[in-house]
């Protein structure tokens, strides 16, 4: 007789390694409920490596998953590169897009309980 035992399996969806000094590759396999925490904690351990100039974000394959992990990683990413934009003299009209889809997307991400990597 065979006993079998349920258990929830849990993998990480989200893996970073550096390329090289200042560059960073980011995979998301699948959008889990944790995936944004693990990717904010993930990118706060590349940030200690020192500032990061790029990511490489690899989606591919990605079968998709919660709604909310998705959104969240959308927002975090937003008002991650919103500075870069900023400081890179985006013009005015592409810039102005971009703060309104964040706020935008933000708010959602808020009220879905997702948090903002680094502290945003």
């Amino acid at each position: 007789m065979v006993t079998l035992t349920r258990e929830v399996i849990k993998t990480q969806s989200v893996r970073v390694a550096p390329i090289e000094a200042g560059y960073a590759y980011i995979r998301i396999t699948q959008f889990q409920e944790r995936t944004v925490p693990d990717l904010a904690r993930r990118l706060t351990e590349a940030y200690k490596n020192g500032p990061l100039k790029g990511l490489i974000i690899d989606l591919r394959n990605d079968p998709g998953g919660l709604l909310y992990g998705a959104i969240g990683v959308s927002a975090a990413l937003c008002l991650v590169l919103l500075p870069w934009l900023f400081r890179n003299a985006m013009g005015l009209a592409d810039a102005a897009r971009i703060l309104i889809a964040a706020a935008l997307i933000a708010p959602l991400a808020f009220f879905m309980g997702m948090p903002f990597p680094l502290g945003l």
